[in-house]
C-alpha cells in the first residue's frame, strides 16, 4: 500500500512540474498535407514519416495536442498572427527567416521545374527560363516567392499539386515548380501517363523544418528542442523511420536516405 502511495505522489508531483501548456496547451499544431509523407488514411486518421516524427517529437515532450491540416496559405497566416503556433514541414526561406524559430530540420528535397518540352540549348538557372510562360505553382508554397524574385510574367497559383499535374498534362500551363520525387508520386498516386514530362531544370535542396511562430512561450521553445533531440536519437525514433523507408520503398520505389537526421528525398 505504502509502495502504491508513493507511486501515487510521485505522479502528482510529475503532473504539478509538467508546464502549463503541457496540461493546458495554448498551442497550435498546423500543416499542409502533402503525400505520401502526411497524409489522411481511409479512416480519416493522419499519417506518413513526417506525421509519426512531430507526434514523436510532442509525445517526447509530454504535449497531448491534436495535428490540423489546412493550405499553406491559411497555416502561414496563423502563424503569423499567433504565438505557439507549430509548424511543419516549412520550408526555411529568407522571407520567413524571422518570423519563426526553426526547431528541428524534417526532410530535404531538390525542387525544380518540369515542362513536356526540353529547352534548346539546355538552361543553367531560373532567370533563363522563358519567364513570359505560364508557371504552376501551389499557392501559398515558397516556390511562389522564388519566381516572384526572379519577375516571372505569369505566375499560376494552383489550390492542388494534383491539378498542376492536370494542368500541365492537359497543357493548361508551360511549366510546373514541384520537386522530382512529389513529379513521380502525383504521376503513380493519379495514375497519369508522365511519359512525355521532362526536368527541365533542378533548382535547389530545399530543407522543411518543425518551426515554432515568432514571440511564442520560451519554455515551450526550449522543451520542443531538447525533446527533439532526444527523440531523433531514440529507438522509438530508428523503428519508426525504417518502417517508412520500407513502405516507400515498396509501395513507390521510393529511394531515400537519412543524414542526420534529415529525410533526404533522393537517392543516396
Amino acid at each position: 500500500m505504502w509502495r502504491q502511495f508513493h507511486q501515487l505522489i510521485l505522479g502528482v508531483a510529475l503532473l504539478i512540474s509538467l508546464p502549463s501548456w503541457a496540461q493546458h496547451p495554448d498551442l497550435w499544431v498546423l500543416t499542409n498535407l502533402e503525400p505520401p509523407f502526411s497524409q489522411k488514411d481511409e479512416r480519416g486518421h493522419y499519417q506518413g514519416y513526417v506525421i509519426e516524427l512531430v507526434q514523436g517529437i510532442l509525445a517526447e515532450a509530454h504535449i497531448d495536442q491534436q495535428i490540423l491540416a489546412a493550405p499553406w496559405d491559411r497555416v502561414l497566416k496563423e502563424a503569423e498572427i499567433k504565438p505557439n503556433v507549430l509548424v511543419f514541414a516549412l520550408a526555411r526561406t529568407a522571407e520567413r527567416e524571422h518570423n519563426f524559430t526553426w526547431i528541428t530540420p524534417i526532410s530535404a528535397n531538390q525542387i525544380g521545374v518540369f515542362a513536356l518540352t526540353a529547352p534548346n540549348p539546355p538552361i543553367a538557372d531560373l532567370q533563363a527560363l522563358n519567364l513570359s510562360q505560364a508557371i504552376g505553382v501551389l499557392n501559398g508554397d515558397f516556390r511562389k516567392n522564388v519566381l516572384q524574385r526572379v519577375k516571372a510574367k505569369n505566375i499560376v497559383a494552383l489550390p492542388t499539386w494534383q491539378q498542376g499535374l492536370d494542368s500541365l498534362l492537359n497543357k493548361d500551363i508551360d511549366a510546373l515548380f514541384f520537386s522530382s520525387m512529389g513529379m513521380q508520386y502525383l504521376c503513380q498516386s493519379m495514375q497519369r501517363d508522365c511519359s512525355e514530362v521532362v526536368s527541365v531544370l533542378t533548382v535547389e535542396e530545399q530543407v522543411s523544418y518543425l518551426a515554432l511562430s515568432a514571440g511564442s512561450d520560451k519554455n515551450l521553445l526550449d522543451t520542443l528542442h531538447a525533446a527533439s533531440t532526444r527523440y531523433i536519437a531514440s529507438e522509438d525514433y530508428k523503428t519508426m523511420r525504417e518502417h517508412w523507408m520500407r513502405k516507400y520503398q515498396e509501395e513507390f520505389g521510393f529511394s531515400l536516405h537519412v543524414q542526420n537526421g534529415v529525410l533526404n528525398l533522393w537517392k543516396n
